[in-house]
């Protein structure tokens, strides 16, 4: 920790703040870059938005099972005339016998009052509620909730499996930052020890040990090292702005523009650094079963079941429907008065046409079923080799690392020697810089070592701790 403390404070005092402001720095874990996702990152928060969604379908599929009650009301006033009329002729018939009838009847009928031909709905309304149950639909109801129940587990899933790759995603970035950062602290010391060199050989020229033209060398260094510090700079910049726009913080790139929600961007400060980490043996877990728990397989399950119950939806078409149910309300159509009355139904349908073409949609969806579970167990073997490969990764980055700290062991070693050579008068300046050059090299390349290895370790745990 007091390393980490000092290497935060050389980082800071070697970053170009400005003097008229102040330095309000803000101090970002690892830990909190990931929480910082989870909340603001864009797929993390549509994966819930596809959370809530499929509990609203899965309501909906449930709603199928209870009755549906429903309000209906008719008026209607025929403008010109009743909509029914029934005359003498349409009781007794067209026969010459009616006929004669009619005649006697309708010259008898304004005596007393009577009007021989009657009319029906002028105007009429009624207003019922109507209760149906629906007693079997083919499975469709209940397959159909199935689905809606496999929508939603399958949902969570994506969510989880996402937050998961989310998480490596920021780890990445995080850790492309901080290795930037550990290369521009090694350029910040190879220039400290360029200065004391420059100072050195000038002294040297001046006292006639050494070629005017070795300061000329060591300064063109110092120059090349000034131009790595600018262009690792620049670099953690924009590696901080893809870490800060993944994550949602807020910052400016201008230190002019800053504020409190928005800070400077290089007063924003990552604390953590790759930790002392462990041989790959301490994290191994087995393969096909990390595999086999994980969100994707378990994805690739819901996917079959969901193949087989859309089969079974499609012969549900074609199956028989049975319902029940029952109606009250009041009318009135005919005569002066009108009346309350309920009725109670049962209703089967029967769709003998639908049998040819229900057949052949559940024929595809039997093949697409046979696909699913052709797909689930291929790319069960891929995530297989894909656990597996991750673990020949996580050897390889790890024996970088030894190989790399060798580097710098020989290079620190060549570089004391040949400074004590250059001293003696036994080696050149020239030497000197190239052994130099190279621990520097050496250095950085166990950083990316280290790097790659905290990167590697992030996806291999990632995939390996999923699922249950």
């Amino acid at each position: 920790m007091r390393k980490r403390i000092i290497y935060i404070a050389a980082l800071l005092f070697l970053l170009p703040l400005p003097l008229s402001r102040a330095q309000t720095h803000l101090g970002l874990t690892l830990e909190q870059c990931k929480d910082l996702s989870e909340k603001n990152d864009t797929d993390l928060k549509n994966a819930v938005l596809d959370i809530s969604s499929a509990k609203a379908l899965r309501q909906e599929a449930v709603s199928e099972f209870f009755p549906k009650l429903s309000l209906n009301a008719l008026g209607f006033y025929a403008l010109d005339e009743p909509l029914l009329k029934i005359g003498l002729k349409d009781v007794l018939g067209n026969s010459d016998g009616a006929q004669n009838l009619i005649d006697q009847i309708e010259s008898a009928a304004p005596l007393y009052g009577i009007n021989t031909v009657a009319s029906f709905l002028d105007y009429g309304y009624n207003a019922s509620a109507l209760l149906t149950q629906p007693i079997y639909a083919g499975g469709r109801i209940v397959n159909g909730n199935r689905l809606a129940k496999l929508n939603l587990q399958a949902s969570r899933l994506k969510a989880a499996s996402v937050a998961r790759d989310k998480k490596v995603e920021v780890e990445e970035k995080y850790w492309a930052v901080v290795s930037l950062e550990e290369k521009l602290l090694t350029v910040n010391q190879a220039l400290n020890t360029m200065d004391t060199l420059f100072r050195d050989v000038r002294n040297a020229c001046l006292a006639g040990f050494a070629l005017d033209t070795d300061t000329l060398k060591v300064s063109l260094e110092r120059k090349r090292l000034q131009a790595d510090r600018t262009k690792l700079l620049s670099g953690i910049r924009l590696s901080k702005m893809d870490l800060f726009n993944a994550i949602g913080q807020k910052y400016s790139y201008f230190a002019s523009a800053a504020n409190e929600s928005a800070p400077w961007i290089d007063e924003i400060v990552l604390l953590d650094r790759p930790a002392q980490m462990q041989a790959p043996e301490n994290y191994y877990v087995d393969g096909e079963l990390a595999a086999l728990r994980s969100e994707e397989s378990h994805l690739l399950a819901l996917n079959v079941e969901s193949a087989r119950l859309q089969k079974k939806m499609a012969i549900g078409e074609a199956l028989p429907q049975l319902g029940v149910g029952v109606g009250y309300g009041y009318g009135r159509f005919v005569g002066d008065r009108g009346r309350w009355n309920g009725s109670v139904f049962a209703m089967v349908k029967i769709p003998l046409t639908d049998y040819v073409k229900a057949s052949a949609k559940a024929k595809r969806m039997e093949n697409d079923a046979q696909k699913a579970e052709n797909q689930q167990e291929y790319l069960n073997g891929q995530l297989v080799l894909q656990m597996h490969k991750l673990w020949e990764d996580l050897n390889c980055s790890y024996e970088k690392i030894g190989i790399a700290a060798d580097e710098v062991a020989l290079g620190e070693l060549a570089e004391s020697r040949m400074l004590a050579r250059y001293l003696s008068g036994q080696a050149t300046i020239a030497e000197l810089l190239t052994a130099r050059t190279d621990l520097r090299l050496a250095q950085d390349k166990l950083t990316e070592a280290r790097i790659e290895y905290a990167k590697t370790l992030s996806s291999y745990l990632s995939k390996s701790r999923t699922g249950n």
